[in-house]
């Protein structure tokens, strides 16, 4: 069964970012407007894990599926996204770096400089239905570590967020988007059912499980544009540089 699923990844939901960091930080007014086309166009939002099951029971994935992810653990999902995503009765996804869970210290410069969410704050939203998933433990490029480095970057992450929020993590997602063959097989080995890239494009139910397709949501997308993520054609127009580019890398690292 072929369905066109658009997997949606969001960073940060706020009003300002530091320039390098704009792109990736969507407002509320955006955050709430795109949810509410949702809403407005009958989509049915549904997490990566309820995405990988449907792979098994095709004829039950709803007609017009989406999947709104969000990546690090910042805590103004806390504070602007999830209250938002309550009020639709939306499902969603929420990666999280766990060395950077409670912290105070300074992100990672490759990361927005603004706080992360707290363990209660983690087990609030995944009590209300948010899943809660691992995205390494310091957010390292995975493909450049040794074996054992990665082993314990995915393995520890998905054993802290199990022991400290004491529910079964089983999906995850590559920082950067970066993974190889290897990578893919110490996903699976850590006992994960499915894995997020990037790629831009749609996913559907015969997309690769530990590759999952996804769309960045950016800044500068208007609800239009907004709304042409949600069509392979619209993907497509709009992300056709980034999906070249994410292609010959795929194909230098024999992954297509």
């Amino acid at each position: 069964m072929m369905k066109d699923v658009p997997v949606l990844m969001y960073h940060s939901i706020a009003e300002r970012a530091v320039a390098r960091y704009q792109t990736w930080t969507v407002t509320p007014t955006q955050f709430a407007e795109q949810m509410q086309y949702l809403h407005q166009h009958d989509y049915t939002p549904i997490t990566v894990a309820q995405f990988a099951a449907y792979r098994a029971r095709p004829s039950a994935l709803p007609d017009k599926p989406v999947v709104i992810t969000f990546d690090d653990g910042y805590v103004d999902f806390y504070e602007q996204a999830w209250p938002i995503l309550q009020f639709y009765g939306f499902a969603a996804s929420m990666y999280v770096i766990t060395g950077l869970v409670d912290s105070v210290q300074a992100a990672p410069p490759d990361l927005a400089p603004i706080p992360y969410m707290t363990w209660a704050q983690l087990r609030q939203i995944q009590a209300a239905g948010v899943e809660v998933a691992a995205h390494t433990h310091s957010h390292v490029k995975l493909d450049t570590l040794t074996q054992e480095k990665m082993r314990w970057e995915i393995a520890h992450s998905k054993q802290i967020l199990e022991a400290k929020l004491g529910q079964a993590v089983t999906t995850f997602a590559y920082p950067y988007g970066r993974y190889n063959a290897a990578v893919c097989a110490e996903v699976a080995q850590a006992g994960l059912s499915a894995a997020c890239a990037v790629r831009y494009d749609m996913s559907d139910l015969n997309d690769e499980a530990f590759a999952l397709a996804r769309i960045i949501v950016q800044n500068n997308h208007t609800l239009a544009d907004f709304a042409s993520l949600l069509t392979r054609q619209g993907v497509k127009r709009k992300f056709m540089l980034h999906r070249a580019k994410a292609r010959l890398w795929r194909m230098a690292l024999k992954l297509v």
